[in-house]
């Protein structure tokens, strides 16, 4: 009786000892299973980012290149670019006839009343780039290559500001907006931009959200 009572205990210890390896054989299991899912999972999800991001650098990179051909296929554009960057020469500059003060640049004399149809669609040219950066479709770093100095150089220009951007603010909103972000990046890059003694007052400029 004794004998038998034995073989019982050792049977229900044996059972209880297989029962409690099973769950942990489960248990383990499971882990390992949860475990190498989630490394797929998260490989997959590096390499989807991977494939996004190699994606997004060349519509970045097409969309560039697409601007920079609409802007060099416009007579006004290329004009008061090449007329805001050449400074040095007075020749360059000519207001009813007469000759332009030498680097006067951001002065009145050196714009004429012809001049405000480029201004305005040279402002627009930049507002359509920051459509495009703020929708996430180009990256600052590929329009600072291209577009930095063109930016900045009407932007930082005091009879611009005056003229076309401080008045009709509500027009160009999102250059404005860009404009902080630009100079921001420009700034931790350590870029110059031209015209840096009379930055644009970008903040209070924007309109408030209601």
């Amino acid at each position: 009786m004794k004998k038998n009572n034995i073989i019982i205990y050792i049977s229900c210890v044996v059972v209880v000892v297989s029962l409690v390896f099973a769950m942990l054989i489960d248990k383990v299991g499971a882990i390992i299973s949860s475990l190498i899912t989630t490394i797929i999972t998260t490989f997959g999800a590096v390499v989807i980012w991977i494939q996004l991001r190699r994606t997004r650098i060349k519509v970045s990179s097409e969309l560039i290149v697409n601007m920079n051909t609409i802007l060099l296929k416009s007579p006004g554009l290329v004009y008061l670019r090449d007329k805001l960057f050449r400074t040095n020469d007075p020749k360059d500059f000519s207001v009813d006839g007469k000759i332009g003060k030498k680097d006067t640049t951001k002065d009145l004399d050196n714009f004429i009343y012809d001049d405000s149809v480029n201004i305005i669609e040279y402002l627009e040219f930049f507002e359509n780039i920051g459509e495009m950066y703020f929708e996430n479709s180009v990256t600052l770093r590929d329009m600072d290559r291209s577009f930095g100095e063109m930016f900045f150089v009407a932007m930082n220009n005091t009879y611009i500001q005056n003229r076309e951007i401080i008045p009709y603010k509500e027009h160009y909103q999102t250059s404005i907006k860009l404009y902080g972000v630009w100079s921001k990046y420009r700034k931790k890059h350590n870029i110059k931009s031209p015209y840096e003694d009379t930055p644009l007052a970008w903040e209070s400029l924007l309109e408030k959200k209601r």
